[in-house]
């Protein structure tokens, strides 16, 4: 699957209590304004120089890519910046947009829905700090150094979306 070329990946999936679909637009794709004020989230697929993903956890089983909620005065990169320096404790540079991952969830339990719409970047780490407490959850997460092309596929488990990440990141690292 060639990377330039791709409109936009779906993938769905069910379990015992929600329903998931994902639809993951790529940043070569022209999007009106009235869809960037329905962005609420931002990740970052933050590579160290052995080319490693930082991924953060709660709990050490699930793991993730660090970022969270825009805030109401932020522009996409510095709700970056913050997210990754409140949840990962690192500063980064070369960042680049990757696209959009549009999540509707629908809980069977509660027959509740929600989407959120989440900017994917990739970055180099410039600086990783000693962890603290994030101060929106009051606890220090967890960061370690995954190697991407097995910790992707384990932990976002979005099938074609993965696959289209994976190759994304490869080409990044070759131009970086």
């Amino acid at each position: 699957m060639s990377y330039s070329n791709v409109d936009f990946l779906e993938y769905s999936r069910s379990t015992k209590r929600n329903e998931f679909n994902f639809r993951f637009l790529p940043s070569n794709n022209l999007l009106d304004s009235k869809y960037f004020e329905k962005i609420d989230k931002v990740r970052c697929i933050a590579l160290n120089t052995s080319n490693k993903v930082c991924l953060v956890s709660y709990n050490g089983r699930y793991w993730m890519l660090p970022g969270g909620t825009i805030e109401n005065s932020e522009n996409p990169i510095l709700a970056l910046k913050r997210e990754l320096r409140e949840e990962g404790d690192i500063d980064i540079h070369n960042y680049k947009l990757v696209g959009f991952l549009e999540k509707a969830i629908f809980s069977k339990k509660y027959f509740r829905y929600s989407k959120h719409i989440e900017m994917i970047f990739i970055a180099r780490i410039s600086k990783e700090y000693q962890q603290t407490p994030d101060p929106a959850i009051g606890m220090t997460l967890k960061r370690a150094y995954f190697d991407y092309k097995l910790a992707l596929p384990k932990y976002m488990k979005l099938s074609k979306i993965t696959d289209y990440i994976i190759k994304y990141i490869d080409n990044y690292i070759k131009e970086n």
